[in-house]
């Protein structure tokens, strides 16, 4: 009894290292209905930061039809850091290049498109980030858009 226990102590020891240890990225995802994300829809993402010592990015995911009439999403995004600064800027998300070509991997009928956004940011303190992203093509509908994720990365700094 006291060996299976033991085993057990050692297993859940190393499952709780690898995971405290390991930095998954921290994904939040919004779908939209068939009408796609409308212009003036503001997308809310509260992220934690975990350690000052490390650096993030920030991807922008986006599913979308192949039959999308843009070639680019400009985006409006402000992002407030746990200390309660904002950030403010536009972001374009290249749907197709130059060629007309799709960017991103089309499976299933469905384009998975991830760009990153921000790269080697760092924190003064640990918290909540707060995202706010909106679409700003001039047309109010978007069609063809599914789903739009922020994703924050933490790699070691």
């Amino acid at each position: 009894m006291v060996k299976h226990n033991s085993i057990f102590i050692v297993i859940l020891s190393t499952f709780l290292l690898i995971s405290c240890g390991n930095n998954q990225p921290q994904i939040i995802s919004k779908n939209f209905p068939e009408t796609g994300w409308h212009r003036f829809d503001k997308l809310s993402f509260d992220m934690q930061i975990a350690s000052v010592k490390n650096n993030y990015s920030i991807s922008a995911i986006i599913k979308h039809s192949p039959d999308l009439e843009y070639d680019r999403i400009p985006l409006h995004i402000i992002m407030t850091y746990p200390s309660g600064e904002e950030r403010i800027w536009e972001q374009i998300i290249k749907i197709r290049d130059k060629d007309g070509n799709l960017n991103g991997v089309l499976k299933d009928g469905v384009v998975d498109l991830e760009v990153v956004i921000r790269s080697k940011l760092t924190f003064n303190e640990t918290g909540k980030i707060k995202l706010l992203v909106e679409q700003i093509i001039p047309k109010y509908d978007t069609p063809g858009i599914f789903s739009f994720a922020l994703k924050l990365t933490s790699e070691k700094g």
